[in-house]
């Protein structure tokens, strides 16, 4: 899986910041409108990473077979380490607590990429041509 950089999100979320500043007021105001209904909440993210084992967060952003893997092994773990796979079952478990581990520390760009990529589809929907 690849490495979201942080500046790069940053940078990105600043150049549409910027092109949504040059929109005439109507298409500004029509901008705002539609991002407000369909952007996340960075808070809200974290909070659901908090049930690691549930990856209510990925169906939070949409992601939804990402987060039926998330259950699906989740799940397998704890039935292998009650069958009497521990090692196996513990493997398992471990490997989904590492994974959403790292996504709960880099929610606040995960969400502002997220972000980005709706506020995007929105600007080039307006306007017709990419923000960048």
């Amino acid at each position: 899986m690849w490495i979201l950089k942080q500046d790069e999100v940053l940078q990105r979320d600043k150049t549409l910041r910027k092109r949504v500043g040059e929109l005439s007021s109507d298409k500004r105001f029509e901008f705002y409108k539609r991002a407000n209904s369909k952007i996340k909440d960075p808070d809200t993210y974290a909070v659901l990473n908090y049930i690691i084992i549930a990856g209510l967060h990925h169906f939070y952003l949409g992601k939804w077979m990402l987060g039926l893997l998330n259950i699906a092994i989740s799940t397998a773990g704890i039935i292998m380490f009650v069958l009497g796979e521990q090692i196996l079952g513990t493997l398992f478990v471990a490997g989904i607590l590492t994974f959403e581990l790292h996504q709960l520390f880099r929610s606040q760009i995960i969400v502002k990429h997220y972000n980005n990529k709706i506020k995007e589809q929105i600007y080039s929907s307006i306007t017709g041509r990419e923000p960048y």
